[in-house]
């Protein structure tokens, strides 16, 4: 059992260390089973059948699982400053594990935090609490407050405030000051949830409880807002930010036919939630449709005015529509298609076979090809127009425009997605896939293995893969070990 790999290396990803000190040698000079059993028990360098030491790719990629193992490293490697530099910048944690000369030093204390900021953790005492370092820690690890003591900085307004636009959720951050006002305006901007746990003084004002309804409307539920469900002003632009916000107005503003009208011609959808009876109000009807709402009340199914607006806005209220003169309108059915592409689904038989609707259709929606009778699917023209506009046009060609590499190669250009959609030959071309590869660093799961060796193709997936890293926010990543 113990000479099986794959079995081996289940188990120790499953955290059965035992089972690496009695696997055979070779197994125990497989780098991925040396990486993994390490990662899971530093000790188990000692049983490796390779020196991690002297292959740094396998050292650094061991640090980012477990950073302590450089604990065990030789000296030369724990004082080398470059190799330490490279892994800090990866791992901030590690900073804790090398000599006290690197983690008192300002300038590479500050380079790390940088790059991660739970290095500030392995900082000494001194750095912890400099004020430039703790700065760029926050908008690497919004933890990095929990590591200063010096009383200037953990409660510095300005830090706290900054820590609170990076954080995930502020009330956990239990050295918040909760009584500061501004404090509590930045923590509810984020969190309208979290206002109820808040001192009661700020329920009574109204800047902070706009900011916290408009990021979370239900908290207008609570028995002791019922003024402010009232205020006609308050609840006008809660709405205006959150349509669902209507249900919780008061019934007096829910009947009141001005304000429902006001707010349904910002918010079409908050008809939904005002007093049954302005379903039957046309002109409020009608503003509520031109604004956002999808269902047509059943009061006007017949009104084609009102159908006509509906669909112009929604092309799949179409399927709504039961009246048999409105399904045999073509204008109706035009501006459907020209709104939604899909709703060519729902149209009679013949407009299925009308070329200026089903183009019409295509032409917002490629996939509402499906659905016609005309062989649209094999236009040069058409297709050509529109693999630059929707990724997903290449699936809907014909057998004989998915062979065209040209086609292909103009749809990959557009949208690097589409080479998810073309023929298996195409994901071996090298050119198509540099093209797609350029465009959405996400279709390597599609290129064909021969080419993931190319060199050009890995250089230009690591270069994707370094940018797509830069541009993700680390929000409340920190891990607790």
């Amino acid at each position: 059992m113990f000479q099986d790999r794959e079995i081996v290396l289940t188990a120790i990803k499953n955290g059965c260390t035992s089972a690496f000190a009695e696997i055979s040698e070779e197994l125990r000079k497989d780098k991925e089973i040396v990486l993994h059993a390490i990662a899971l028990d530093p000790k188990s360098l000692y049983v490796a059948g390779i020196n991690i030491f002297q292959d740094m790719d396998l050292l650094k990629s061991i640090v980012l699982l477990q950073p302590d193992v450089l604990r065990f490293a030789p000296d030369e490697m724990r004082f080398d400053r470059e190799f330490i530099k490279s892994v800090v910048q990866h791992c901030g944690r590690a900073l804790c594990y090398v000599d006290e000369s690197f983690r008192d030093d300002r300038e590479f204390v500050l380079d790390a935090v940088k790059h991660d900021g739970n290095a500030i953790m392995g900082a000494t005492y001194r750095l912890r609490n400099d004020r430039e370092i703790v700065t760029n820690a926050i908008q690497n690890n919004t933890d990095a407050l929990h590591y200063v003591s010096c009383p200037e900085l953990k409660y510095d307004r300005e830090l706290i405030l900054q820590t609170i636009e990076h954080v995930e959720n502020p009330f956990f951050q239990h050295y918040l000051p909760l009584q500061d006002r501004d404090v509590v305006l930045a923590i509810v901007k984020k969190c309208g949830y979290l206002l109820p746990y808040m001192h009661d003084i700020f329920w009574e004002g109204k800047e902070i409880m706009m900011e916290a309804v408009k990021n979370c409307p239900s908290i207008l539920a609570y028995d002791h807002l019922f003024n402010l469900r009232a205020d006609r002003e308050f609840m006008r632009e809660i709405i205006e930010q959150s349509d669902s916000a209507l249900v919780y107005a008061s019934d007096s503003l829910r009947s009141d036919r001005e304000f429902v009208l006001s707010v349904v011609s910002k918010k079409g959808s908050a008809l939904n939630d005002a007093d049954p009876k302005f379903k039957q109000d046309r002109e409020i009807v009608k503003t509520a449709l031109e604004h956002g709402l999808v269902d047509i009340p059943s009061h006007f199914m017949n009104d084609r005015e009102i159908v006509m607006t509906a669909v112009k806005q929604n092309g799949e209220a179409l399927a709504y529509i039961t009246d048999p003169l409105l399904l045999k309108d073509r204008e109706i059915i035009l501006e459907a298609v020209k709104s939604e592409g899909n709703a060519l689904q729902h149209v009679r038989v013949e407009f299925g076979k009308d070329l200026e609707i089903v183009t019409a259709a295509v032409k917002n929606n490629p996939q509402a090809l499906c659905y016609t009778m005309l062989q649209l699917s094999d236009d040069d023209e058409l297709m050509n127009e529109l693999v630059e506009k929707n990724e997903l046009a290449l699936a809907n060609a014909s057998y004989r425009l998915q062979h065209d590499r040209e086609l292909v190669l103009k749809a990959v250009k557009a949208h690097g997605l589409a080479l998810l959609h073309t023929l298996f030959e195409f994901r071996k071309d090298k050119e198509i896939v540099l093209e797609a590869l350029k465009q959405n660093i996400e279709v390597k799961v599609a290129v064909h293995l021969d080419l993931l060796n190319d060199e050009d193709v890995k250089i230009l997936i690591s270069e994707k893969s370094k940018e797509k890293r830069k541009n993700i926010p680390n929000l409340c990543l920190s891990v607790r070990y």
